[in-house]
């Protein structure tokens, strides 16, 4: 059996790229741990940039000059999860490896290196994975890095060169056999009890054999492709690194998630610096929230300003639920997505309509597109912190979506009773709500988090309160509407509310 913990927690590509050191590891580290309390990330990544090529595993750039294995320490001894990138069966053409090892490059018939990708600047090679020791080379490989270095996460990148077409030492077995089979050498190696998580990999291959896949294009900090500050060029190339390219299969893969694997939407990015404005971001973060997939934020943690931390603060924990795509088959990108929940406060039901457009857009939200019925709603808006309530038979008008933005709603049918409509505490905007019922004088609210919060809750209240206390102490509120007040509460773990 392998374990299906979802991962959160903070990579290192998406800031500094390969330009890394342990120095700033241990920041991020410092940081991760001094908002613990707020921002509970328990895996801390190490990607591309520690070693001296690609190929060269067990010798270290000038950054990390006694090697990975005392990060690894001093990220478990903080209570945390070490991971670290690799990638098994790519190599640079300048490695050591790749250099030492010539007879265990990939070959075309002419004898010439068969071509694995343009990465790192150069037209990388691949190992040729039917040469014998080849897969013990592989083998060792994982080892090392999980019972020498101490790393029970491993991201394995570049994996689709494992089988790509050439003349192989042993041609007597297909490319996906190859690929399979080295695979499962790599799971046994590693052992069940580590965390694999798949890049760069045909789907079959590792069915099976890792906790979670990367399901589509890398993220980067702008929407469309860019290659050296050129977009124009590359705005329609669905292959390359940006955030539009990342949400395309983020979507269209959502049902893997749980069926097949911990679906891997790839690294959130909130930072001001990079090119995606609030919008973009809200939509990035609130589509790898709702289809339950891993959360990996990719900024330098130390220089993140309050607003933009807070974004990662209420995606935690994870809800980890897929969404219904309900345009899946309408459109190259759907636009609609819903995730039915339910607790103590009800069922519920969260919408997300995104504008894909390059321009902003009115917008109406009709409830039986998402396949719901025409009735009266509460509907609490996330990003906008605000509540309304849409009349039976009536859309719910966006009079401005922004372009590339999303307008992310729970919706709650209008009952007669006491009702809890929605929060900003949690991107579920209920999940937190751990109790309710009704006591001698009125009502009480149970809150329960994993983590330091605070915002606003929002309730729909038969009878106007005389008094609202939190953990004993009495708090404010303020009514918006007839029968709905405003809450603001702030509280670590749980919180108590009652309502007189």
């Amino acid at each position: 059996q392998i374990s299906n913990k979802i991962p959160a927690g903070w990579c290192s590509w998406y800031q500094f790229y390969q330009n890394i050191n342990e120095e700033k590891i241990l920041r991020n580290l410092k940081t991760i741990n001094e908002f613990k309390a707020e921002m509970p990330l328990s895996l801390i990544q190490i990607d591309d940039g520690y070693q001296k090529e690609i190929g060269d595993w067990y010798t270290f750039r000038k950054g990390f000059p006694r090697g990975v294995a005392p990060l690894a320490e001093k990220i478990s001894s903080s209570g945390h999860t070490p991971g670290l990138w690799m990638a098994p069966f790519i190599l640079h053409p300048n490695s050591d490896f790749a250099i030492d090892h010539p007879e265990m490059i990939l070959r075309k018939k002419s004898g010439r290196p068969v071509n694995a990708g343009f990465g790192w600047n150069v037209f990388t090679q691949a190992l040729d994975l039917t040469v014998p020791g080849a897969i013990e080379v592989v083998k060792e490989m994982i080892e090392t890095a999980v019972t020498k270095w101490g790393f029970p996460y491993l991201k394995l990148d570049f994996l689709y060169a494992g089988g790509l077409k050439g003349n192989r030492f042993d041609n007597s077995q297909t490319r996906a056999q190859v690929l399979r089979k080295a695979m499962e050498e790599i799971r046994s190696s590693a052992g069940n009890d580590t965390f694999l998580l798949a890049c760069g990999a045909p789907l079959g291959s590792v069915l099976g054999l890792v906790q979670a896949n990367r399901i589509g294009a890398d993220v980067s900090g702008s929407w469309y492709p860019q290659f050296n500050g050129i977009s124009f060029l590359f705005k329609k190339e669905p292959h390359m690194p940006s955030a539009k390219n990342a949400i395309q299969n983020i979507i269209t893969r959502a049902e893997q998630h749980n069926r097949w694997w911990i679906n891997d939407p790839d690294c959130l990015l909130v930072r001001p610096e990079i090119d995606l404005n609030i919008h973009e971001i809200q939509s990035l973060a609130s589509l790898i929230a709702i289809t339950g997939g891993s959360l990996l934020v990719s900024d330098d943690l130390p220089k993140l300003p309050r607003d933009r931390r807070q974004i990662i603060e209420v995606m935690l924990p994870i809800i980890g639920k897929r969404a219904h795509v309900m345009d899946w088959l309408d459109t190259t990108t759907p636009h609609n997505l819903r995730l039915d929940l339910k607790n103590a406060s009800g069922d519920w039901n969260i919408l997300a309509r995104f504008n894909w457009k390059d321009e902003p857009r009115e917008t109406y939200l009709s409830f039986p597109d998402f396949g719901l019925p025409q009735l009266g709603y509460w509907v609490y808006s996330f990003w906008e912190n605000n509540i309304q309530l849409i009349k039976a038979g009536e859309p719910v008008h966006l009079p401005l979506l922004p372009a590339h933005g999303v307008s992310l709603l729970a919706i709650r049918p209008d009952l007669d009773d006491n009702q809890y409509l929605g929060s900003n505490l949690h991107i579920s905007m209920g999940l937190e709500v751990s109790c309710m019922e009704k006591t001698s004088d009125g009502f009480e609210l149970d809150l329960d988090l994993p983590r330091k919060a605070n915002g606003d809750i929002f309730v729909k209240l038969m009878q106007p309160p005389d008094k609202i206390s939190l953990n004993g102490e009495q708090i404010p509120f303020s009514e918006e509407d007839h029968s709905v007040y405003r809450i603001p509460v702030s509280f670590e773990s749980h919180a108590t509310i009652l309502i007189q």
